[in-house]
């Protein structure tokens, strides 16, 4: 959307928007995490467009997708001697392989998996945006994939104090409701106030007046909301004493699914 040629837009948009056609999104490798000046995958010029090598991991929708743009190294592309750019490349390619699933913490609803390239054939048209500015297009997408993110962790966070208003309301221990218990009122306060500032953090970089602002209060937003999830999370599982390491109360899944929101979309 922000950066394809009109082509490619007409081409993709459509099938993505639909639902024909799932995309991934593929920048992480063994060897460069955080650091995407890095990566070692390389798209060599070739006559109509590139020969794309090496591989990624922690690809999102790996196991289901039918196009990857992928961040690749492309030494002299867009005259920068040593840049890199965005490809989106047909999964079925010849010489595109996917590994097998990862088996997760948490997240166990979303396929993450290792992607090959061997040699892959990707056509000039298929560069997404300038070349050689990939890094750059990358932060672009990383300022709102982190704010959305932001807001998934309030959406979580929400989640764990519902339940533990609920439970501390009804569950009964030293005569009363553990809610009248000065301890308790004083951690769900807490937990309270630590909501309203992720929901607060996230409506401001919403409201973000340019691209550079939203990069730079996305990163904020993104720390907080995930350091203040997981916070939230382990202190909702811990009111609910032993019921909050059982399946049934949901707790485990929103601490399991918190952990990742920590460590993805750049770690803390």
């Amino acid at each position: 959307v922000a950066f394809g040629q009109p082509a490619l837009r007409d081409e993709l948009l459509p099938r993505f928007a639909s639902g024909e056609a799932v995309a991934a999104f593929s920048a992480t490798e063994a060897g460069a995490g955080s650091n995407l000046r890095g990566i070692e995958t390389t798209a060599v010029p070739v006559d109509g467009g590139f020969r794309v090598t090496g591989s990624k991991i922690f690809v999102t929708n790996g196991g289901l997708c039918d196009v990857i743009t992928a961040l690749v190294s492309t030494p002299g592309a867009g005259g920068n001697r040593q840049g890199q750019s965005l490809i989106a490349i047909d999964r079925r390619a010849p010489g595109v392989s996917v590994g097998r699933e990862e088996k997760k913490l948490g997240l166990r609803g979303s396929s993450t998996t290792p992607v090959h390239f061997d040699d892959v054939f990707v056509p000039a048209l298929r560069v997404v945006g300038d070349p050689g500015c990939g890094v750059e297009h990358v932060d672009h997408i990383l300022a709102w994939g982190r704010t959305v993110m932001a807001a998934g962790c309030v959406g979580s966070a929400r989640a764990a104090l519902a339940l533990t208003r609920e439970h501390t309301g009804r569950r009964r221990q030293f005569g009363g409701p553990l809610i009248k218990l000065s301890v308790v009122r004083s951690q769900v306060a807490e937990l309270m106030s630590d909501v309203f500032m992720m929901e607060a953090l996230v409506v401001w970089v919403a409201g973000s007046a340019d691209d550079a602002t939203l990069a730079r209060r996305s990163l904020s937003a993104k720390v907080m909301c995930s350091e203040t999830n997981w916070k939230t999370c382990d202190a909702a599982l811990q009111l609910h004493g032993g019921m909050g390491y059982v399946e049934e109360t949901r707790l485990p899944l929103l601490l399991r699914d918190a952990r990742i929101t920590r460590i993805f979309e750049g770690a803390n």
